[in-house]
Parts: C-alpha cells; sequence; structure tokens
C-alpha cells in the first residue's frame, strides 16, 4: 500500500503514474522498468460481516466473507495468531476475491484471524 511518494501524501481520487525499476545489490537496473498506473482510494474500514469457516485442514483453512463493492478494486490480508497471545498478527495471505487460505497452522492449536 501506498500511501505517499517522496515525502508527499497522495490525493484520494487522483490517478498516479509510477514507474517500477528493479535494482541487484550492485544498484545496477535488473531487467526492464514497467509502468504502473493506480489511482488512491479510500481504505474501507472494515469488512460489513465476519468471515465464516469453509474448509479445514491438518494445516490450513480456508475463510470466506462478503466482498466489498465495487469487488474489482479491493484486495484483502488475512493475518493470524495464535488465540490469546499477545503477540503481532503474521503470516500474511494476501488474494483478490473474498476467500482465502491461510497456510501454516499446527493441529491442536486455536488462531484468531484479521
Amino acid at each position: 500500500r501506498i500511501t505517499a511518494v517522496n515525502g508527499a501524501a497522495l490525493t484520494l481520487g487522483a490517478s498516479y503514474t509510477f514507474r517500477v525499476t528493479a535494482r541487484n545489490l550492485n544498484s545496477q537496473q535488473y531487467g526492464q522498468s514497467v509502468e504502473v498506473v493506480g489511482a488512491a482510494r479510500e481504505q474501507p474500514s472494515a469488512l460489513t460481516d465476519a468471515p465464516v469457516v469453509v474448509q479445514t485442514s491438518v494445516e490450513s483453512v480456508t475463510l470466506a466473507w462478503t466482498a466489498l463493492a465495487p469487488a474489482s478494486e479491493h484486495s484483502y490480508k488475512i493475518v493470524y495468531r495464535t488465540l490469546g497471545s499477545e503477540g503481532a498478527f503474521a503470516h500474511p495471505t494476501y488474494v483478490q476475491a473474498a476467500l482465502g487460505t491461510a497456510r501454516g497452522l499446527r493441529l491442536g492449536t486455536q488462531y484468531e484471524f484479521k
């Protein structure tokens, strides 16, 4: 998520063009640079309903929720931590649809998701 460029805040609703360039450890350009066009939009405060479990396995859980509208303009991040822990939510999974699978879970451990 980009919120500022060179210290300047982005303006909501404005379109921006970014040139993305990969560089190696010696700061030399690696491969072709690419232009990416996007618009600054407000981040929704929260989902409208809680995710539901649609499938589980020994090491994963698949969650589903109601997509925010318009669906084509939203993506989601699933994070989790051990239930009752004070640690940070971690292990991000990024998805484009209102369905995602969190992996790397331990059998017999309870988790909370965000």
